[in-house]
């Protein structure tokens, strides 16, 4: 019989956004088992870096253009939203981009911000067309988890524009469970976690804090006893009753 202790996790390849680990040896069914909670938290859990609200200087709201711009500020807020950034800090921060004259604006060209890293730093944000346009942009950075939607509330200012943001770090998770032996022993599995992120974690990093926040849960669970369960009230319905007329001939 495996030891359930005596599992390891083995890291086949991690190149810092593609990771895939095995974890070999397992009862039967342990595959599943463990390899779908890992895969929830993953996708679900894990805490990221976005982009929640900007301000451009001389727009008031997001259904403008700005002149010598090529794209429209839809499009540069959607472009803003494909921004990989990792804020280092707890607090909110603020990246500021300010550029001028004919010329492709990339997320390189935000200013350096000791608290946040820009990791796609090749993105194109939007093209300058004349020599006298300016484009500045002011970026709120916040830390968070799963998705949120623009909150209208979050306009305390003419010209705040708030975001959609999608704080996940990863961007897929694949997981395999194929049959294995040890010696005499062939009822046994094998799990293979392929992960995916954004750049701004490292695979093996992610699932470290999976593995942390599974057992932060199961370490909080408690089986009490003599506690009252209520359950819950049947809802009784009553039946109609249906008549029916005969047609006359």
């Amino acid at each position: 019989m495996v030891d359930v202790r005596d599992i390891v996790i083995a890291t086949k390849t991690d190149d810092g956004v593609y990771g895939e680990f095995v974890l070999d040896l397992l009862p039967k069914g342990y595959g599943y088992t463990l390899g779908t909670p890992l895969r929830r938290a993953l996708l679900t859990y894990m805490e990221g870096s976005a982009v929640t609200a900007v301000k451009i200087t001389g727009v008031k709201h997001e259904f403008s253009t700005i002149t010598g711009v090529k794209e429209d500020v839809l499009h540069i807020l959607l472009n803003l939203k494909k921004l990989i950034v990792k804020n280092h800090s707890d607090k909110p921060q603020t990246l500021i981009l300010s550029v001028k004259g004919s010329k492709v604006v990339t997320a390189g060209d935000i200013e350096k911000n000791s608290s946040v890293e820009v990791i796609n730093k090749d993105l194109v944000l939007a093209e300058m067309t004349v020599k006298t346009a300016a484009l500045e942009i002011e970026m709120t950075v916040e830390n968070g988890t799963g998705y949120i939607i623009a909150d209208n509330m979050r306009r305390t200012k003419i010209g705040t524009i708030p975001l959609d943001a999608n704080f996940s770090p990863i961007e897929r998770v694949a997981m395999e469970v194929i049959p294995t032996r040890s010696g005499q022993e062939s009822d046994l599995d094998q799990l293979i976690l392929k992960i995916w992120t954004k750049g701004n974690i490292t695979p093996s990093k992610a699932l470290h804090d999976a593995i942390s926040h599974i057992k932060e849960i199961f370490s909080g669970l408690e089986v009490k006893e003599e506690v009252e369960v209520k359950e819950p009230k049947k809802k009784v319905t009553k039946a109609k009753a249906t008549t029916k007329t005969a047609k006359k001939k």
